[in-house]
C-alpha cells in the first residue's frame, strides 16, 4: 500500500495528525501528485490550520490546474478567512471548469453570519470600492452581500458596475447572478401576481 493510500485511510478514520504526516510523505515520494497536495489540504482545513491547507491547495492547483474541485475548495478556505477577493477569483476559475459549482453554494455560508458581521462586510466593501472604484472583483463580493441580505436594488447596481468592468470576461454564472437580484428587485405586487397567474 503506498504512502498515499495510507494517508486517505487514515484521513477517512479521522486520524488527523498521522493523515497529515502520511501525505507529507507521499508528496516527497511524488512530489509531482497533485491530489497528495489536495488531500494534505483537506486534512489541514479539518484541523483548523487554515493557511497552511490555502498553500497546499495552492500547491495543488499548480500541478492540476484543471481541477475545479481544488480551486472550490481552495475558494471556500479562503473565504473562511475573510480573503473574499482572492476567493472570488479563485472561484470563478471553479466555475469556468465546471459550470456545476453554483455560485448560490458557495455563497450559503453567508447566511451564517450574523446580522452585524454582514453589515460589517458591506460597509468594508463599500469603503473599498470608494478607494478602487475601478476594482471589479469589490463590486461582484458586495453584491453577493447585499443579495445575501435583501438588499435587491443596490446588489443590480453592483452587478451591473462588475459586468460593465469586466466586459468579455465575465462568465455566465454572473449574468445569472444579476437576473435573480432583478427578479427579486421587481416583484410583482401580490394582486397583480395573482392577476398573471390566471392569465398563464
Amino acid at each position: 500500500m503506498s504512502s498515499f493510500q495510507i494517508a486517505n485511510e487514515l484521513l477517512r478514520a479521522g486520524k488527523l495528525d498521522e493523515a497529515v504526516v502520511a501525505y507529507r510523505t507521499a508528496i516527497e515520494e511524488n512530489p509531482c501528485f497533485s491530489w497528495a497536495y489536495h488531500n494534505l489540504a483537506e486534512a489541514l482545513t479539518q484541523q483548523g490550520r487554515f493557511e497552511e491547507a490555502i498553500v497546499a491547495y495552492r500547491q495543488a492547483t499548480q500541478l492540476n490546474p484543471q481541477s475545479a474541485w481544488t480551486y472550490h475548495n481552495l475558494a471556500v478556505v479562503l473565504t473562511q478567512q475573510g480573503l473574499w477577493t482572492e476567493a472570488i477569483a479563485v472561484y470563478q476559475k471553479a466555475t469556468e471548469i465546471n459550470p456545476e459549482f453554483s455560485s448560490k453554494a458557495f455563497f450559503a455560508d453567508q447566511n451564517k453570519l450574523s446580522q452585524e458581521q454582514q453589515q460589517a462586510k458591506i460597509i468594508e466593501y463599500r469603503d473599498r470600492i470608494q478607494k478602487h472604484p475601478d476594482q471589479a472583483e469589490f463590486y461582484h463580493v458586495l453584491g453577493q452581500l447585499l443579495q445575501a441580505v435583501g438588499q435587491w436594488t443596490e446588489a443590480v447596481t453592483c452587478f451591473q458596475r462588475y459586468i460593465e468592468l469586466q466586459g468579455d470576461a465575465v462568465h455566465l454564472e454572473f449574468y445569472r447572478n444579476l437576473g435573480e437580484a432583478l427578479l427579486e428587485e421587481t416583484q410583482f405586487p401580490e394582486d397583480r401576481q395573482q392577476q398573471i397567474n390566471k392569465v398563464f
